[in-house]
């Protein structure tokens, strides 16, 4: 009937079927992915339930034999977490248990260990049972109960907790099964991160796949890429996004956080109502998780570290610093991640990441890399891949040659010389006697100059007053004689010979004052106002022989303008004539002083030679005088204008392809010696 009292057969079996679902449910319990601290706070809350025990505790072994707390029901009030000999005998019936692999029961106020026996100095009586046996023990399960019990029961607490210790080790068996799947699962993932991500060496496509194969390895909603570009960040990439506006304000904001956390160089850690930040990053996370609406935000800088081992180990230590290369920013937007893998993972992307993209950052900034990669494919590809890039290159080359201009100037050299300069020339033969001036004299015009001596001069001049003397004592001598003894024919022959002789005399004289004119020229004077420039006058001149139009020195006036003289060689003269019908004559020159290369000028042509003339460097060419501003050349009064100075001009002759700019001189040549030759 439904109203009778159960029997004794059907308590135990009921009681049996109680434990049989309890041992699923643990073992359920032992095949699921909990953490070990829920886990521990499941299992324990059941087994202390189905035994009606006061409390419990799991222990863990630790790395040094002993025994770690993981989680406890009503063990503060054993008085067995304090510190002292109860605590000593615990700690020692826990390390028996664990060493043993069996599970005991000890009665209330034991004594102390003594002859292979445990203590326990607490009111209850304790079970303990061991997860693993020996070496493989893994931890010990302990449950308090009150008051005493029938020896059966006791034996039914050992045998229920050790089942249960059985469960609970193999909830450690797969949850190390589960770590060992999940860490191979991880590193194949992160095998084929790293081939995908080191598959190229271009910049952008490393920033996107450390974007999206990033994310996808770290388990987060967003990640963003980006790089350290002169003391500040740049958005390189954005996991899930082809495209993003750089100029929106989650990029701008995203961009200050890197900056702030890649100064600071450690890590940030954003989880909700977490730990406090530092003040110089907190208000860039908060501004950034404002706009972004994460709930989780991890900022982590990537560092390119050097690799000691390849270095001489008298380097190591000399190592050098780490180099920033960017900043990853992982965001969850709906769950927060567990932080037991995360940092592994975070620090195996980031490290990948570095390197590829330092890589591919020394790769992009290789001087001319288009120009190297087409050389590459012309050297290195197949027979058809050369063939048609040789052949691209030489139609493009071609192209650019033929298409493109550019300005056509011709090179000649030059001197610095002022407009107005006259040189002294030697009047008549003769020898240098005296130099009255020396460089850089300023003189006036018609100022002497130099003293010059001729010795045939002097001989003449002694000759014609010798015979002027001569001459002069027959006219005395044949006026001196008396007329009264002379007849008329005889007086009349003297009178004509004393006319004579004064015609005589008279001519002489008129000799003399041409060679007194002539001595008169020996002094070299200044044809103008100027400057000596000729160097070293006295050593150059001092008693040196010199015929007539032998130019002495040289006179200039500095002060006055100046003017470049250009040796142009002569077969280049017909672009410059050219030029100057379709431009005009006074085509633009741009020149520079052997002195100060660095420096630039302008000028125009303001006169050219009607002949051409062998130059001792140029050969045969045709002067150029080229004008300029003069205050705009001028060096200062430490360093004036120098006569004679050295010039490189270019003078420009209008616009050409650029080809024919660049072998010019080449295709005149071919003309001039090949097609001119052939019949």
């Amino acid at each position: 009937m439904s109203g009778e009292r159960p029997t004794q057969t059907q308590i135990v079996e009921q009681t049996w079927q109680e434990i049989r679902e309890l041992m699923a449910e643990l073992g359920k319990l032992a095949e699921s992915d909990l953490a070990p601290e829920d886990y521990f706070r499941e299992f324990l809350q059941r087994v202390v339930k189905a035994l009606a025990a006061f409390g419990g505790a799991v222990w863990a072994k630790g790395g040094e034999g002993n025994v770690e707390l993981q989680y406890q029901m009503q063990l503060e009030q054993s008085g067995l977490l304090e510190p002292g000999l109860p605590r000593q005998f615990h700690d020692q019936l826990l390390t028996q248990a664990m060493t043993s692999g069996e599970t005991l029961l000890v009665p209330p106020f034991t004594g102390p260990a003594g002859n292979g026996q445990v203590g326990n100095p607490t009111e209850f009586s304790i079970i303990v049972g061991s997860i693993g046996k020996g070496a493989d023990a893994l931890g010990v399960v302990e449950i308090f109960k009150r008051g005493t019990s029938s020896p059966a029961a006791q034996r039914g607490y050992v045998q229920f907790v050790t089942q249960v210790c059985n469960q609970t080790a193999d909830y450690f068996k797969s949850r190390k099964l589960r770590q060992m799947h999940q860490r191979s699962a991880f590193w194949q993932d992160l095998d084929e991160f790293t081939l995908a991500l080191h598959v190229r060496l271009d910049l952008q496509t490393a920033a996107y796949v450390l974007a999206n194969e990033g994310q996808r390895l770290v388990g987060c909603d967003r990640l963003t890429v980006l790089l350290d570009c002169s003391q500040t960040s740049r958005v390189e990439a954005i996991s899930g996004q082809d495209s993003f506006d750089k100029r929106s304000n989650s990029v701008r904001l995203v961009q200050r956080l890197s900056d702030c956390v890649a100064a600071a160089g450690d890590p940030v850690w954003f989880i909700g109502d977490g730990e406090p930040l530092p003040p110089q990053i907190e208000q860039a996370v908060t501004d950034y998780v404002e706009q972004s609406h994460a709930k989780t935000l991890v900022v982590t800088p990537m560092f390119r570290r050097p690799k000691p081992a390849a270095q001489p180990p008298e380097k190591v230590a000399q190592a050098e610093e780490p180099q920033l290369v960017g900043v990853l920013v992982a965001e969850w937007y709906t769950t927060q991640p567990g932080n037991e893998e995360l940092q592994q993972r975070l620090d195996a992307v980031g490290e990948h990441g570095a390197l590829a993209l330092a890589n591919a950052w020394e790769y992009h900034k290789v001087f001319l890399l288009p120009v190297w990669k087409f050389l590459g494919e012309l050297i290195y590809g197949s027979k058809w891949k050369r063939f048609a890039a040789g052949l691209a290159g030489v139609t493009t080359l071609v192209l650019l040659l033929t298409f493109i201009p550019s300005d056509f100037q011709l090179s000649a050299t030059g001197s610095l010389q002022p407009l107005a300069r006259r040189p002294a020339i030697a009047p008549l033969d003769g020898v240098v006697d005296k130099v009255k001036v020396q460089h850089g004299q300023v003189v006036a015009e018609k100022a002497e100059l130099i003293l010059m001596r001729s010795s045939p001069l002097k001989q003449e001049i002694t000759r014609i007053t010798g015979e002027m003397d001569t001459t002069e004592t027959k006219r005395k001598a044949l006026s001196s004689l008396p007329q009264q003894d002379l007849t008329p024919t005889e007086r009349g022959q003297l009178a004509a010979d004393i006319a004579e002789l004064r015609k005589l005399l008279q001519g002489l004289e008129q000799q003399l004052e041409l060679v007194h004119q002539q001595e008169e020229e020996l002094i070299v004077r200044s044809p103008i106002a100027g400057q000596v420039t000729t160097w070293d006058v006295a050593d150059l001149l001092n008693a040196r022989p010199v015929k007539r139009g032998d130019m002495l020195l040289e006179l200039a006036q500095l002060s006055g303008r100046w003017v470049l003289e250009v040796y142009m060689p002569e077969d280049r003269m017909g672009h410059i004539l050219t030029a100057q019908g379709q431009l005009g004559p006074e085509l633009p020159v741009t020149f520079y002083l052997a002195t100060s290369p660095e420096n630039q000028y302008k000028g125009y042509i303001l006169d050219i030679a009607k002949t051409a003339e062998l130059h001792e460097t140029e050969g045969n060419s045709v002067r150029l005088q080229v004008a300029f501003d003069k205050e705009t050349v001028q060096l200062g009064e430490s360093l004036p204008l120098r006569p004679g100075a050295g010039v490189k001009v270019k003078v420009y002759c209008g616009r050409r392809a650029l080809g024919y700019v660049l072998f010019h001189d080449f295709y005149e040549f071919f003309q001039r010696e090949v097609l001119f030759r052939l019949p």
